[in-house]
Order: C-alpha cells, then structure tokens, then sequence
C-alpha cells in the first residue's frame, strides 16, 4: 500500500514548539525513491493535487501540479477547516483526506473529487478525546496497514482509528507522553514513533499488531522541543527546535532497540529551529524556521547525517518563517516548504544525484500560516 502522508512542522505559540507533518509530516512523512523526475508515472491517473492548512484562517487550499516543473495554481477557494488545523494526511486511496484541528480537539474528514481533487467535508468531526471531549489534537497520520493514529497534546495519548465510509471509527488509544505532537510511522506499519514536546524532549516508541493496536515499547531522549519525526528504513530521525539548541537526532534499530547514530545529534549545514522534516531518496531536508532556509543531509549507509554542498538552501521571501515541509511519497523530484509569515507554499526541484534545491516558484494559499501539507501523489 502506498502512504500518502502529511510532512508536517511545529512552532512555538500555535504550535508551542513548531504540522505533515507535515504534520508535515507525516509525515511524517517522506519521500520514496522514484526516477527523480518531476512528472508522473504515465501508469497513475490520479489527479495530482497539493493541499496546504491554513491554521490561522481554519482553512484548507487545494493546488493543481504542473507535471512537467512542479509549479502549483490554485482550485477554488480554500475550505473551512476545524479550528487551527494543524496537520493534514491523505489517505492511500486517494479519494479521502483527513485533518487534524488543534484547538477544538478534532479530525474533519472530506471526501476528494476525482476529477478536480475539490475538497467536500463528510461525515462528522470526530472529537479525539476521551469521552468525544476536545484534547488538543495534534497531528494525524495514516500507517502503511491503512490506520489512522492522532496525538493528542491535551490528554498526552495517541489514538488509533478505522476509516469507514468517510467517517473514522474510534479504537483504542495508549499514553504518550507530556505533550505528545509529531508521530511517524514505520514503513511496514509495525511501528510508530511520538515526539513529546518538552525540555529535554522525549520519542516514545509502540509496536503495532496486524489490527493497528499499539503496545508501548520504549522511551528515547531527544533533543529539546522536538517538533517532527521521520522514519526511513531502520532510522528515525527527529528535529528539537529549540532556539540557540538546533539539532537533529538519529537512531537506527527497531522500536525497542533504537541506538543512537554515528555523530547523532547533527546541528551542521544552517540548522535553525527546525520545524519539519522530509525526505527525497537518500537525502533528509529540515525547514528551518529561525532563518528562512531548507538544510539538506545526504544519510549515510549508518544513518549518520552529512551536510549536502551549498546547504542551506534559501526561501525567496526572506521574512517566510517555515512551519511545514513536504515530499511526495512517490518519490519525485519535488519538495515544498509552508511558511507562517509569507503564507504560501514554496516549490523545490531536487537533484537527484546531488540534492541540491532549485526554487520552482511560491504560491499564495489565500490563508494565514501554512502549518501542513499533503498530496495526492
């Protein structure tokens, strides 16, 4: 199954620290490892789609893909959101989209059109905590075995559910720890990570039965203020955005043998308040939200990170303030980055040989503070 998530970043006020995710994450989220061009594959008719969340207007923008350069145009108008929605994932079957909204606690669902990808809200906003009371959701993401998880920073737990006919069916849910934000999951689904958002930051680990349900494994210490996650292979890496203590940590091993990495934790190539991850083949990119930059990391054979030539690589709005940074789990050569401040989605081509960042162009989502984004590709 294909995981088309959110790569989503966290800030400190909305966000306290920094959304996939995306939520970025999701993202986090990350790329695959696809032929480095910035078209399609001629075998996938799925409309190729952006979404981008707006968590200071509660709304959510849809762009179209230009095929051959990356470049986004905007659908429609942006439709309404929960309150602060904080991170965004679209679901495998490409027809569905889920967001996680921080301050009243949900997920809204919305159908996605086939033919335009228009955005049509179904079904009810599931309330995430306990008793269907709000609990600060924070960010969502859908694993590989096809579940969707959500922290929830109010009642510091993370929530597994099913997807039925539009709506998500509440399952179980397990504690995390204090202010649990970023979640990522493994590649097989098997596992999934959380990052607590405090000083020292934690990343707390769960194995996953073939239902989706969540056992606890172990308890790492991060950096602080930890505001995404990202899984690829055996490694997870996690960015602490604290100010004056950027870094990025790295583990390899399985949710219950994480080790840290050669040279973990990593602070070169301009890391500044790193607010989200993504990844593009073997190479790992951090928007960095203290100074407008994307850092670029080439991951070694060990999962130790190296600073790419020429990184960081800079916005064209220098006041942007990213929040979000994403790259399509296809694994084409493409790499967007939301910001708070220019609200809008910056577009990168990739170079696949050397991971250098070219800027496509920025687009104005019509919103306030692009805390997430996500595709259909």
């Amino acid at each position: 199954m294909r995981l088309l998530s959110t790569s989503h970043g966290t800030r400190k006020s909305v966000l306290s620290a920094v959304t996939c995710i995306s939520l970025a994450v999701f993202l986090a989220s990350c790329g695959g490892g696809g032929s480095g061009s910035a078209s399609g594959s001629s075998g996938d008719r799925r409309v190729r789609l952006v979404y981008a969340t707006n968590a200071n207007s509660n709304t959510v923008t849809t762009f179209s893909v230009n095929a051959s350069t990356g470049a986004l145009t905007t659908v429609g108008s942006p439709v309404a959101t929960g309150n602060k929605p904080q991170s965004i994932v679209v679901h495998a079957s490409g027809s569905l989209a889920s967001i996680a909204n921080t301050v009243d606690g949900s997920v809204t669902n919305y159908s996605i059109q086939s033919s335009n990808g228009a955005l049509t809200a179904v079904g009810t906003a599931l309330k995430t905590g306990a008793g269907g009371g709000a609990s600060g959701a924070y960010q969502v993401l859908q694993s590989q075995l096809g579940y969707v998880y959500v922290s929830n920073s109010g009642e510091a737990t993370v929530n597994k559910y099913e997807s039925v006919g539009g709506n998500l069916v509440s399952g179980t849910s397990v504690a995390a720890g204090t202010n649990p934000r970023a979640l990522a999951s493994g590649e097989a689904g098997s596992a999934v990570y959380v990052a607590n958002n405090t000083t020292p930051g934690s990343l707390r680990s769960y194995t996953a039965n073939n239902l989706g349900n969540l056992t606890a494994a172990s308890t790492y210490t991060v950096g602080n203020n930890p505001s995404a996650v990202l899984v690829y292979g055996s490694f997870v890496y996690v960015a602490n955005s604290a100010s004056g203590a950027s870094s990025i940590s790295g583990f390899s091993g399985g949710a219950s043998t994480l080790a840290s990495t050669v040279g973990s934790p990593y602070s070169a190539g301009g890391l500044n308040q790193p607010s989200g991850l993504a990844r593009y083949k073997s190479f790992l990119y951090a928007a960095n939200y203290g100074t407008n930059t994307v850092s670029g990391y080439t991951i070694n054979a060990n999962g130790s990170l190296t600073a790419l030539t020429g990184s960081p690589f800079v916005l064209p709005n220098a006041s942007a303030r990213p929040l979000s940074i994403y790259a399509p789990a296809t694994g084409e050569s493409l790499l967007y980055v939301g910001s708070e401040v220019s609200n809008d989605v910056t577009a990168f081509t990739v170079n696949a040989n050397t991971g250098a960042l070219t800027v496509v162009g920025s687009y104005a989502t019509g919103g306030a503070s692009v805390s997430a984004i996500a595709s259909t590709f």
